[in-house]
């Protein structure tokens, strides 16, 4: 996968500190790069990519990296594209704390830098309508969009070094806005 996601702003230094960059419309192109890339290199394989993770929420700061939600109908079919997906340059790190996920990464050449987390899960899997409500819910409601960015600046200053400590400072307000968005995308499919 030959693309400099550094022209798109995107890239963060591993094991360093937390970094919060401010939004860039960029990464949504990113995104669409490399969706086609994946798509193209796992064809004939049939799969759903969709862009989520802060950097998909227009206004706040995020952790240049993107994150990448893959659904796909089956997930021992998607196990046997794991040459295709390490061919395009992707870290395979099964299912790294996340029952049912199929994770890679994607860094730069030497493994110093992370640009892509990258989520795969089964269609039906729990996961894959927490991440989608979660966004699109921050994505209509700005303010809590800004709590959230709020949230984020103020743990990367107490955690700049300890990014598992930055990451559980998180979990327990996206659990309660991921339960919020949950109930809000009901309350749209019944409206």
């Amino acid at each position: 996968m030959d693309i400099d996601f550094e022209t798109y702003n995107l890239g963060m230094k591993r094991g360093g500190t937390v970094v919060l960059a401010d939004h860039d419309d960029g990464w949504s192109g990113c995104f669409d790069v490399v969706s086609k890339v994946i798509a193209e290199g796992l064809a004939p394989f049939a799969i759903e990519l969709h862009h989520v993770g802060s950097t998909s929420i227009a206004g706040i700061q995020a952790k240049p990296i993107l994150d990448i939600l893959a659904v796909y109908d089956d997930v021992a079919a998607f196990e046997a594209q794991r040459e295709k997906m390490e061919a395009l340059g992707f870290i395979w790190k099964g299912e790294y704390g996340v029952p049912g996920r199929r994770y890679y990464t994607k860094y730069n050449d030497d493994e110093t830098v992370g640009f892509v987390h990258f989520h795969g899960f089964e269609k039906g899997h729990p996961e894959i309508a927490a991440h989608l409500a979660f966004r699109d819910y921050l994505r209509a409601l700005p303010e809590k969009a800004k709590a959230y960015e709020a949230l984020k600046r103020e743990l990367a200053k107490e955690f700049s070094t300890q990014r598992a400590n930055y990451t559980e400072g998180k979990a327990d307000f996206v659990r309660q806005t991921v339960e919020e968005a949950l109930a809000w995308k009901q309350m749209d499919k019944a409206s």
